[in-house]
């Protein structure tokens, strides 16, 4: 009978290589977060010269070109509107609405979304991009 020990293998990972590709795979993901857009709804934004610093307690509202209606991402219709409204500004201590028109929108349904905000007394600001 043969009693001697094997000679086990040592199995090891070496660190060096896997801290590469570790800080390869945050770069990447670092530079793909940048792109990523804050909005959710596509809207192309009329230009304006002057412009303000948004407050925090925002409550966006996006009108687009399609007449179509959205509080944050979630479409809404214009009988619920003020509803939906009302219930989003309890959220906030000094709640603001930023309406984000298209520049292709009707502003007939433009001017409705104003009435409701007005409705509800709550400050509100038209959003645009900046002139070049």
């Amino acid at each position: 009978m043969n009693f001697r020990r094997r000679k086990k293998n040592d199995s090891h990972l070496e660190g060096g290589a896997l801290s590469d590709i570790l800080f390869i795979l945050m770069l990447f993901f670092l530079m793909i977060s940048t792109m990523i857009s804050s909005d959710a709804i596509k809207v192309s934004l009329p230009r304006a010269g002057s412009s303000k610093a948004v407050p925090k307690d925002i409550i966006p509202i996006y009108v687009t070109s399609d007449l179509k209606c959205f509080i944050r991402k979630d479409a809404v219709d214009m009988e619920h509107l003020r509803t939906l409204l009302e219930v989003e500004s309890k959220k906030f201590k000094n709640p603001n609405v930023i309406l984000k028109a298209d520049k292709g929108a009707n502003w007939g349904r433009v001017v409705e979304v104003i009435d409701v905000i007005r409705a509800l007394n709550l400050p509100f600001s038209v959003a645009t991009d900046r002139k070049k």
